[in-house]
């Protein structure tokens, strides 16, 4: 997708969270860095595994791990 002068791509994924349904969803991917049969995580809450998002959607950086 093209919207002014910033294109993005609109990726399509699924998940299936243990003890849940087949979730799809599709986001925009603002990075460029996907491709197709990529592994990416995904962040889910348990009791609402629909509002689950992949890791190049969110807005937050992980912490680095603590030694």
């Amino acid at each position: 997708m093209h919207y002014g002068r910033y294109s993005h791509n609109q990726i399509t994924y699924e998940f299936l969270p243990p003890g849940s349904s087949l979730i799809r969803k599709t986001e925009s991917d603002h990075t460029k860095r996907t491709f197709e049969d990529m592994l990416i995580p995904v962040f889910y809450d348990p009791a609402f595994p629909s509002n689950g998002t992949a890791l190049w959607a969110t807005y937050y950086r992980l912490p680095d791990a603590e030694t």
